[in-house]
């Protein structure tokens, strides 16, 4: 596992258009602009708050995904938090970086689309998951800073970034490929 080391906040902070993400990584503009704000003003909390009862099965999902990954996870109320707030920042980001609105949409029919498919939907989200760690370290970077900002421990870290990569699949025009 690589080290999470802090992004450096730019001292004028403009949001580039990132028409690709979240199938793309953030800017690195992008994602110092990002963690600043999400670990300065807490915008993901309340929305993340909406989410309270869910993404239970989601967070399951995604237990069982950071489980097969042999990474820390835990199934606690402290990192099922974690997990939505890492949803709503991952959601957050692409209201932001993306000229298109976020596709509600789109969200309920992968929700489906994953636990219609049982077994294989931790297999994938597994799958996905140590995908999205290599692919997206930019916005990995902004996850590891919000951790860092409140003091996480590595299980609810973990939670937070599986949340946040699930959101992202969900934008996706195909749930099984990242």
């Amino acid at each position: 596992m690589r080290d999470i080391q802090p992004l450096i906040t730019p001292r004028l902070m403009v949001i580039e258009s990132q028409p690709e993400f979240p199938d793309e990584d953030l800017s690195e503009a992008n994602a110092a602009y990002l963690s600043h704000d999400l670990t300065t003003n807490q915008a993901e909390r309340a929305h993340a708050a909406s989410f309270e009862t869910n993404l239970v099965p989601l967070f399951r999902l995604g237990h069982e995904a950071l489980q097969m990954n042999a990474l820390p996870s835990e199934d606690s109320r402290i990192s099922y938090d974690a997990f939505c707030d890492g949803f709503a920042a991952s959601e957050f980001a692409m209201a932001f970086v993306r000229p298109r609105m976020y596709d509600g949409t789109r969200a309920v029919e992968a929700t489906s689309e994953l636990l219609r498919s049982g077994v294989t939907a931790s297999i994938s989200l597994s799958d996905q998951y140590h995908s999205w760690l290599e692919s997206h370290i930019n916005t990995f970077g902004v996850i590891a800073n919000i951790s860092i900002a409140r003091n996480d421990t590595i299980k609810q870290t973990q939670a937070r970034a599986i949340g946040a990569c699930t959101a992202m699949i969900f934008q996706r025009g195909s749930l099984f490929v990242l």
